[in-house]
């Protein structure tokens, strides 16, 4: 009996053994298949994972590239031919071809813009200088006088200068009581570039001269059509070569009546060999010295050049300080009518000659 009872309980607790086992068995397998099922998505998105980074490289080095590209297109040299030459290109699409003239210094041709006065009464010419590493169209201070003072009687001849110098000048001087005349340079293997020493740097002489050259070039094609009356408008770093051309023919005629300038942010150049004060104390004529917001220069410029004109009492000189920049245009133009008005308009001279 009680080994019936024993061999009873055995059976029961192997029975509750087994139980156990197989239940373990079966909750380990499920957990694997599980773990498996979790694993295959992981495994299958695995390439897509991969990818994407490959994508994002891909497509960086392609914006780099891009990057590189339009870099390289914006450092191309936009040289002072083309620029001229794409002006010229772009009125002659406009149908403004007629406006072109060629003009002729030393074998070398180059363009001057003209617009006849839009008026029954003419007050004169006036001849535009553009400031360096612009054109005789530029969409600032130079187009929009040109195209503006026709309606006031002024006729316009905006000019081509010279290519920009560059090279060393030599130090500058303190000018003497009369304008050194202009000396002939030698001529250069091409007419077009400037003459350059024997160091290969191009000299301030040689392109001081050119420049001269075609503003009176210029001066003499508005006297020859009956522009007597001429006012010079020189922007930037023209501003010294529009004296040096003016001083030259003062000296040439003996006065420079009928001789107007008109000066806009006038600054040093590292060509002239002279002060710009010094060269601008000779002239005997009015000037009208405009200083915008846009001005490049130290203040103490502008105004030792007017303290240097007051104490040599030129009473032909007026200094004016704005507040206007280039956006401003319409009142800059207007501040240049308004002195042209009061000095300038509708003096007549007799012809030479007559």
């Amino acid at each position: 009996m009680a080994c019936q009872f024993l061999t009873q309980i055995l059976k029961q607790q192997l029975g509750v053994s087994l139980l156990i086992c197989v239940s373990l068995f079966i909750f380990t397998s499920a957990r694997v298949w599980a773990a498996d099922e979790v694993a295959e998505p992981s495994a299958a998105n695995e390439p897509a994972a991969t990818e994407e980074p490959m994508s994002e490289n891909a497509e960086t080095i392609k914006s780099e590239t891009t990057a590189v590209e339009n870099k390289a297109l914006r450092a191309l040299p936009f040289t002072d031919a083309s620029r001229h030459q794409d002006i010229l290109s772009y009125l002659t699409q406009q149908q403004r071809r007629d406006e072109i003239r060629t003009l002729l210094v030393d074998q070398t041709q180059f363009y001057g813009l003209y617009l006849p006065q839009r008026t029954a009464k003419a007050q004169g010419g006036a001849l535009l200088l553009h400031d360096l590493e612009q054109h005789g169209h530029w969409p600032t201070v130079i187009a929009p006088l040109r195209e503006f003072l026709p309606d006031q009687g002024w006729s316009t001849m905006a000019i081509q200068m010279p290519e920009p110098y560059r090279g060393v000048a030599a130090p500058k001087t303190t000018s003497s009581s009369t304008p050194t005349p202009m000396t002939e340079a030698e001529p250069s293997p091409d007419a077009s570039l400037p003459v350059q020493d024997a160091t290969g740097l191009i000299s301030p002489d040689s392109y001081g001269k050119k420049v001269v050259d075609r503003i009176l070039a210029a001066t003499t094609y508005l006297n020859e059509r009956g522009q007597l009356n001429l006012m010079v408008f020189a922007h930037g770093d023209t501003a010294i070569w529009a004296i040096n051309a003016l001083l030259n023919r003062q000296r040439d005629n003996g006065d420079a009546k009928g001789i107007y300038l008109i000066l806009l942010d006038a600054r040093e150049h590292p060509a002239s060999q002279l002060y710009l004060a010094d060269q601008l104390s000779q002239l005997d004529i009015p000037v009208f010295d405009l200083i915008s917001a846009n001005n490049q220069q130290n203040a103490f410029e502008w105004e030792k050049r007017l303290g240097r004109m007051k104490r040599e009492k030129h009473l032909n000189y007026q200094q004016l300080v704005l507040q206007d920049s280039y956006t401003d245009e319409p009142r800059i133009r207007r501040r240049i009518w308004g002195w042209l008005k009061t000095h300038a308009a509708g003096t007549e001279l007799p012809r030479s000659g007559n």
